[in-house]
């Protein structure tokens, strides 16, 4: 949320999830209504977009993954969104 602020943009928005399954029945309506969507994850493989696409059929466009076992810094999610 803090790297999106920072950016000061309007046209970009944020869905976080608290427990990734199940799925909420909403998740496909949701980022349908996306003109592109962009899912941060922590693992090499982007598991839970992997879960996303199962469940609903959705293909994600892109995809920022770190797997080097550190979080994210706000820095570098603010990088990695204004590279895409």
């Amino acid at each position: 949320m803090e790297a999106i602020g920072n950016l000061r943009r309007d046209d970009i928005s944020l869905l976080h999830f608290r427990q990734v399954y199940p799925l909420h029945q909403s998740t496909a309506n949701y980022l349908r209504k996306a003109e592109k969507t962009i899912i941060i994850e922590n693992n090499a493989t982007s598991q839970f977009g992997s879960l996303i696409k199962l469940y609903t059929g959705f293909d994600i466009d892109k995809k920022i993954l770190k797997y080097n076992g550190l979080p994210f810094s706000v820095e570098e999610v603010e990088a990695n969104l204004r590279s895409i």
